[in-house]
């Protein structure tokens, strides 16, 4: 009889850890991203990051770990991460975007200047969301908390 309890907590461990694990923000890759809004337009969010950045770190880990914001971009938005030091090209809206150099091993991704810059200024993160016509609707600079997020995805 013990041996059957312990497997059914294992068993119900294991099915707990899954369910935990598929609660990710399933993150669109921009190559896919034209194919998926033809067959069912949505708004997109774009998170333009640095992979030395702290707070995108933490935007990353406790923004887009929050519940509410996966089930809500899950549900009605393409969500893409663009590292913005990317050196990989990208093609984007008919254009293909690449790394600009801009000193000594410094640069920004084309593709990240055109979405993120706002003032002339490219700060990491940047939260941009586009229509599902691709037009820019709202540019956010710096962490995100998961209500001012959810605030501002409840606007579409």
């Amino acid at each position: 009889m013990k041996n059957y309890r312990l497997y059914i907590a294992a068993f119900m461990l294991f099915l707990f850890s899954v369910k935990l694990e598929a609660q990710t923000i399933s993150w669109t890759a921009f190559e896919h991203l034209s194919d998926s809004i033809r067959k069912a337009p949505k708004p997109i969010l774009v998170f333009i990051q640095a992979d030395w950045c702290k707070f995108c770190e933490m935007q990353d880990k406790n923004t887009f770990t929050n519940s509410a914001v996966i089930k809500k971009l899950s549900r009605d938005f393409y969500a893409l991460k663009l590292n913005g030091e990317s050196k990989s090209p990208i093609k984007f809206l008919n254009r293909t975007y690449t790394y600009k150099s801009n000193g000594s091993q410094t640069g920004n991704h084309q593709l990240a200047e055109f979405l993120g810059k706002k003032g002339g200024e490219l700060a990491y993160p940047t939260t941009v969301l586009l229509t599902s016509k691709l037009n820019v609707s709202a540019r956010e600079t710096g962490f995100i908390n998961a209500d001012d997020l959810l605030k501002l995805l409840s606007q579409f």
